[in-house]
């Protein structure tokens, strides 16, 4: 092969999907057994969606019923996975509209969340309605309950702090780790592990567009094995948490150029 090669993944998700993907060269790579090849990160863009579908497929995980006394209103968000500010954002707007309250910054629901244990908290305050009434929140009504991490019977009907049971399937990620897949095992060995990670994208920013990697990092190269033979290459996505898992993503686009040089 020569002594500098790029290569360029590109994909689109319209809807929902996976953005992994796997390419199929037309020609084959040959790494010399007495040379030197390594990998490194050129440059790469993907869209600032957050990852925020837990699964594919037909579901609801985005209805939550809220009772004052026996009068209830149903709260539709649309599915995906969220933010703890997103739903309590959802519902104190929702209880706004149905004048229920009066300052959506003072509901009677919160969420809170405790990000080193990954729990989850529903705080159930009555005196923040404009009645004297108790609230309520059902828990019961779609797939909420694991997003939230709770069971499936969660119905809470007093005023107290509840706290999630299980893990919730929150957006608790902040980065996007981005793998290089040759197909088999083509990296040399780092610190006892395969050194495929090509880089950790992070999501914080106000951006439509991250680009990556951020202005003044330092790459390293990534070795090849000598003798190899590469006829395939890919990159797959997984979040900070939850790592055995697929990233799905609502709407997505990714551009990464990679080289692999002789040095």
């Amino acid at each position: 092969m020569s002594e500098y090669k790029t290569l360029t993944f590109k994909n689109n998700i319209k809807s929902i999907g996976i953005l992994d993907k796997t390419i199929i060269l037309q020609q084959a790579l040959e790494i010399p057994y007495d040379n030197h090849y390594y990998i490194r990160l050129i440059e790469g863009y993907i869209s600032n969606k957050i990852p925020n579908i837990y699964k594919l497929g037909s579901f609801n995980n985005g209805l939550i019923r809220v009772y004052r006394d026996v009068e209830y209103i149903d709260i539709q968000l649309p599915n995906g996975i969220y933010s703890v500010t997103d739903i309590t954002n959802a519902i104190a707007y929702s209880l706004l509209d149905e004048g229920w309250i009066n300052n959506s910054l003072d509901s009677p629901i919160k969420i809170n969340a405790n990000n080193v244990t990954n729990q989850l908290y529903i705080v159930l305050d009555s005196s923040k309605l404009n009645t004297i009434q108790q609230i309520k929140i059902d828990l019961t009504q779609s797939d909420i309950y694991l997003l939230l991490g709770y069971e499936s019977t969660s119905i809470y009907d007093s005023d107290g702090t509840y706290t999630s049971i299980n893990t919730p399937n929150m957006d608790w990620n902040t980065h996007i780790n981005i793998f290089l897949d040759f197909g088999g095992n083509y990296f040399n060995i780092v610190n006892d592990r395969s050194s495929n990670l090509l880089y950790s994208v992070c999501m914080e920013s106000d951006s439509s567009i991250i680009k990556f990697p951020q202005q003044g990092v330092q790459l390293s190269y990534m070795p090849i094995k000598n003798g190899s033979t590469i006829s395939q290459w890919g990159i797959r996505f997984q979040g900070n948490e939850h790592e055995n898992t697929p990233l799905v993503f609502l709407e997505c686009d990714c551009v990464i150029y990679i080289e692999i040089i002789r040095l």
